[in-house]
C-alpha cells in the first residue's frame, strides 16, 4: 500500500516527538539521581551540595607557591588553622586530614612583616559549627603551635601536628604565669600537645586517653638573635641542668580531666637553657648549608632558615640529650659533636672540628674561601650566654 507523503511525514513527527520526549526523561532523571545512596531526590543534592561546600576552606598546598609557612597533620582530622586567634580576619585556610608537606597561602594582609605568631587548629566540624561567632572558639582549640614568620626567606620548618591530638581525652591548661608555655610530652624534646599565651585560662586539648608526663617548655623569638629560643623550668638547686621538669602522670578520660596549672612551673624557680647554639657565619663567596652527618638534608634552624648566603649567618640549636641510668627527667649540660658537615649543593662535605656546646651558649663558626670547593672554616672565640629574657644558668 502505498503512503501518502503527509500521512508519511505526521508519523516522522510523532516518531520525533516520542524519542525527543524519552531522550528528556533520562537527562531529568540523570539529574536528580544521587551519586551514591540517597533516593535521587532534589534533597539528596541540596545536602552533597551542603557538605561540598559547608567550610568555604581553601584546602589547596601552596608549598610550591607562595606560602607563609608548612604543616604536617598526623591526624585524620580536616583542619582550619588561624593567625592567632579564630576570627574571619585571622583565617589563614585549611590543612587536608594526614597532609605531610602543606603549604598555607600568604596572606599579605596578615603577614606584612617577619614576626613570630601562633598556628591556632580545630576541626573544620567545629569551625561550621561556630562560623558565625568563632569566638566561642577561643578556649578550644585542637592544638595550637608557636610559629614564625620570615618576609626575606622561606620557611623549610614544617611544624608538626600531634597523631595524639583530637581524641576524647581532655587536657585543661591554666596558665596564670607571666610566661608563653609549650606543653610537650615525655620529655623537653618531645612532640608538642599545644601551646598558651601568658594569663590564659580554662584552654582545652582534647587528646588520646593515656598516661601523660607533661613538661613546660618556655619559648621566645630573640631579635638579637634572629630566633626563638628555648628555655624549661629547673627545680633543685645543684641538680644537673634540666632536673627535673613539672611533669603529670595522669590516666585521661573523658569523665577525668587532666587540668595543668602554671602555678607550679614558675614558683621558686630558675629557667634554663634546653640547648646551645651554633652560629654559622658564612664569609665565603659561596651560599652553604649545614648537615649532620654524609648525605642528609640541610638542617633547618628554628625560623625555617636553611641556605646561609655570602655575607650571611644562621643560628642553629644543639640539642641537650637525657641522661641515662639517672632519676627523674635529667639532660645533660653539653654536648660533644663531631658529625657535622658544611658545604654548598655541589659539595657538603666538609667537616666542623668536635666541639663541646654547653647548654645556654652560642658558639660561632665562621667559613672563608672563593667557591664552593675552596671553602675552610675555623672557630672564632668561645661560648657567650645567650641573652633571651630568662635567667641562663652558666
Amino acid at each position: 500500500m502505498k503512503t501518502s507523503r503527509k500521512e508519511y511525514n505526521g508519523k516522522t513527527l510523532a516518531v520525533v516527538v516520542a524519542a525527543l520526549a524519552a531522550v528528556l526523561m533520562l537527562f531529568w532523571a540523570g539529574c536528580t539521581m544521587g551519586t551514591g545512596g540517597g533516593n535521587g531526590s532534589k534533597d539528596d543534592l541540596d545536602d552533597k551540595k551542603e557538605t561540598e561546600s559547608a567550610s568555604g576552606v581553601d584546602y589547596e598546598n601552596y608549598s610550591t607557591s607562595d606560602y607563609v609557612v608548612k604543616v604536617k597533620n598526623n591526624t585524620t582530622k580536616k583542619l582550619v588553622v588561624f593567625k592567632g586567634e579564630p576570627s574571619a580576619d585571622t583565617l589563614m585556610g585549611g590543612v587536608p586530614a594526614s597532609a605531610t608537606n602543606h603549604g598555607l597561602k600568604k596572606n599579605s594582609s596578615l603577614f606584612s612583616s617577619s614576626s613570630d605568631f601562633v598556628l591556632f587548629f580545630v576541626t573544620e566540624e567545629d569551625y561550621v559549627a561556630h562560623k558565625d561567632n568563632l569566638s566561642n572558639l577561643k578556649t578550644k582549640p585542637f592544638t595550637r603551635l608557636y610559629a614564625y614568620y620570615n618576609k626575606n626567606a622561606p620557611n623549610n620548618f614544617v611544624y608538626e601536628i600531634s597523631s595524639i591530638m583530637g581524641g576524647t581525652g581532655k587536657i585543661t591548661l591554666n596558665n596564670s604565669s607571666d610566661y608563653n608555655v609549650e606543653l610537650r610530652r615525655n620529655s623537653i624534646h618531645g612532640e608538642v600537645i599545644g601551646y598558651s599565651a601568658a594569663k590564659t585560662y580554662n584552654t582545652e586539648f582534647m587528646v588520646d586517653p593515656g598516661d601523660y608526663l607533661i613538661f613546660p617548655v618556655f619559648r621566645k623569638f630573640d631579635t638579637t638573635l634572629n630566633e626563638i629560643v628555648t628555655v624549661f623550668p629547673k627545680y633543685s638547686a645543684g641538680t644537673p641542668a634540666a632536673g627535673q621538669a613539672f611533669s603529670v602522670e595522669h590516666q585521661i578520660t573523658s569523665n577525668s580531666p587532666l587540668v595543668v596549672n602554671s602555678d607550679k612551673w614558675a614558683k621558686d624557680v630558675t629557667f634554663t637553657n634546653g640547648y646551645a647554639y651554633l652560629k654559622l657565619k658564612n664569609e665565603s663567596k659561596a651560599g652553604i648549608r649545614l648537615y649532620a652527618g654524609a648525605n642528609t638534608e640541610a638542617l633547618t634552624t628554628s625560623t625555617g632558615g636553611q641556605v646561609i648566603n655570602s655575607g650571611s649567618s644562621l643560628i642553629y640549636q644543639i640539642e641537650m640529650t637525657r641522661l641515662s641510668g639517672v632519676e627523674g627527667y635529667k639532660f645533660s649540660e653539653s654536648e660533644k659533636i663531631a658529625s657535622l658537615l658544611y658545604g654548598g649543593s655541589e659539595k657538603s662535605d666538609y667537616s666542623i672540628p668536635e666541639h663541646t656546646f654547653e647548654a645556654g651558649k652560642l658558639y660561632t663558626f665562621t667559613v672563608t674561601g672563593d667557591n664552593v670547593w675552596t671553602l675552610t672554616g675555623d672557630w672564632e672565640g668561645s661560648g657567650v650566654p645567650v641573652e633571651n629574657g630568662f635567667t641562663v644558668n652558666q
